[in-house]
């Protein structure tokens, strides 16, 4: 049947990550797909989070770490320092790197290049962009955020995995290079993450997988597994929602 792939991908969550990969399109994104690696609903855990290497002379200074309060409770710790708006003349540019399977980080994982940094990046996080301004009292949850220095206290880190992204992935473990420009396109700010995109309990990995996908649409006319096809098909046959905003 001329669109049978679409009758073996049905299950809504696999729909969701095509929705969000749609998306990302839209926002002049680039994405690797991880044929290799099971994907199914997921829970993020974040192992780390520091400031990069060259972050000395940044007019926007993230100098966040964690620190265990209690055996259970991890805390953000840290201050934001802001020598200049955070709004939307900059833009994000943010570089997923997953591990290897023989070891090693693999960049270019998934790879996101967006404008209007302040209002995307506000509601990529979702809730956790409303848990670090409470959290490092910062006056407002609105775009711009002003020039200051902001310093938490502390708060539990799982505050930061609430995050707007789709309830299902590709499980692993990544690490996110999160880079904001001016429009010079200089660096003026940039944030390391170690990522784990977990199993949930009582959940199983999704199948078919984007492995199976590939095998799939290999029989059809196409001789190459192709994303940009394999959308264009999807597209046709049924309406993929997303509930990211358009700018």
């Amino acid at each position: 049947m001329k669109h049978s792939i679409i009758v073996e991908t049905k299950d809504k969550m696999l729909i969701k990550t095509l929705g969000l990969i749609l998306y990302l399109s839209s926002s002049q994104s680039e994405y690797l797909f991880r044929p290799n690696l099971p994907m199914g609903k997921y829970r993020m855990v974040i192992d780390k989070v520091y400031p990069c290497e060259t972050t000395k002379n940044h007019p926007i200074q993230l100098n966040w770490y964690f620190s265990k309060r209690t055996p259970s409770i991890t805390e953000v710790k840290g201050n934001s320092t802001l020598l200049i708006p955070f709004d939307d003349t900059l833009a994000l540019d943010y570089n997923l790197m997953s591990w290897g399977s023989t070891g090693g980080w693999v960049p270019n994982a998934y790879i996101l290049n967006t404008k209007k940094a302040c209002s995307n990046l506000k509601h990529l996080l979702g809730n956790a962009w409303l848990n670090i301004i409470e959290g490092f009292n910062i006056p407002s949850d609105k775009c711009p955020i002003p020039v200051g220095t902001y310093i938490t206290s502390g708060f539990d880190k799982q505050k930061l995995e609430d995050m707007n992204f789709p309830k299902t992935f590709f499980f692993g473990k990544y690490k996110m290079v999160c880079r904001y420009k001016n429009l010079k396109n200089e660096v003026v700010g940039c944030l390391k993450k170690h990522l784990k995109a977990k199993l949930l309990l009582k959940s199983k990995p999704q199948t078919p997988t984007i492995q199976t996908l590939q095998h799939q649409y290999s029989k059809t006319k196409t001789p190459r597994f192709n994303t940009q096809v394999l959308l264009k098909s999807l597209k046709k046959v049924m309406t993929i929602k997303s509930t990211y905003p358009k700018y």
